[in-house]
């Protein structure tokens, strides 16, 4: 969480020429991805309310917008390095560390523990953090549902995985587990 932390750099201090533009305007998909969910997905509606409302939320912040283990590597030095940078752009300074707690709760984590002991973590308003939340599960439910690419094979059950792990993670969140 540390690496995410070093990523979120307030968008005054980044470089001139990065252009970069908030994450919900590349994909809009993160306030979208409900509308292609079946129906009778449990909380669907609620979700998708939560998920149509990032847009209010502050975009100040470069993030990776994909960070997860398989796309951090550690260095001979010590150094905890991001790779692939398929989509940075503008977020909130604590997305990048919610996304890694979702893989974590995923692998059985109690992300909730570490949400509270985190210090750029423990003072978001928890209604935020279930916006970004809502906003990953129906990316990746609607994401899950394209066609498998020859060149990644497992890449739609990443998606699927993420996103249960994102869904269970809110839903335990909302009650709705």
């Amino acid at each position: 969480l540390d690496l995410a932390d070093e990523i979120a750099l307030p968008a005054d201090r980044m470089p001139a020429e990065l252009e970069v533009t908030p994450l919900v305007e590349d994909l809009p998909e993160l306030v979208a991805g409900w509308e292609v969910v079946d129906a009778d997905w449990p909380h669907r509606d609620e979700a998708a309310a939560l998920a149509a409302s990032l847009a209010s939320l502050s975009a100040d912040h470069l993030v990776h917008a994909d960070l997860r283990d398989d796309n951090i590597l550690l260095a001979a030095d010590g150094r905890t390095l991001a790779c692939d940078w398929n989509w940075p752009a503008l977020g909130t300074p604590w997305q990048d560390s919610v996304d890694l707690l979702i893989s974590a709760h995923g692998d059985g984590v109690d992300a909730e523990a570490v949400l509270r002991g985190r210090e750029r973590l423990a003072t978001v308003e928890p209604d935020h953090v279930d916006r970004w939340l809502s906003g990953v599960t129906g990316f990746m439910l609607a994401a899950s549902q394209r066609p498998v690419p020859p060149t990644s094979p497992y890449l739609r059950i990443h998606n699927r995985w993420t996103a249960e792990a994102a869904w269970s993670w809110l839903a335990q969140r909302r009650g709705w587990a």
